[in-house]
């Protein structure tokens, strides 16, 4: 069961959890709670990745999924969305891995840097 969140312009967000199967019934019932609480026609979907957080729910093509009409919506389409969007999540670094990159990536400057100093110097005898 995945956590879905919908959300526009900074506006509170409506959370729903759904299954795959669940997941049309849950996603018309959040979009008429979203549209009753704030009067707007459109949100946008996220999906609680376990590592990430919440991450906007994209297609393989990487086009954004807006809500516009929850009962014109493509579900199988929707839930492939989803799992795409969780996979490319997975294959994200996590803020403790990506300072480890920065900090290898700046070692090996300043080792680089400290060789260029070492060959440019050199000692001249009188």
């Amino acid at each position: 069961m995945n956590e879905y969140q919908l959300i526009s312009d900074n506006l509170e967000p409506v959370t729903f959890q759904a299954s795959n199967s669940q997941l049309s019934r849950r996603l018309h019932a959040a979009y008429i709670e979203f549209k009753n609480k704030h009067g707007l026609n459109h949100a946008l979907l996220y999906v609680r990745h376990s590592i990430h957080g919440w991450r906007q729910v994209i297609d393989a093509s990487g086009g954004f999924k807006r809500i516009n009409n929850p009962l014109t919506l493509d579900y199988e389409e929707l839930i492939f969305a989803v799992i795409h969007t969780l996979s490319e999540s997975d294959r994200l670094h996590t803020a403790e891995q990506r300072e480890e990159v920065r900090e290898k990536k700046r070692q090996e400057e300043r080792n680089m840097n400290a060789e260029i100093k070492r060959r440019s110097f050199h000692i001249i005898k009188p």
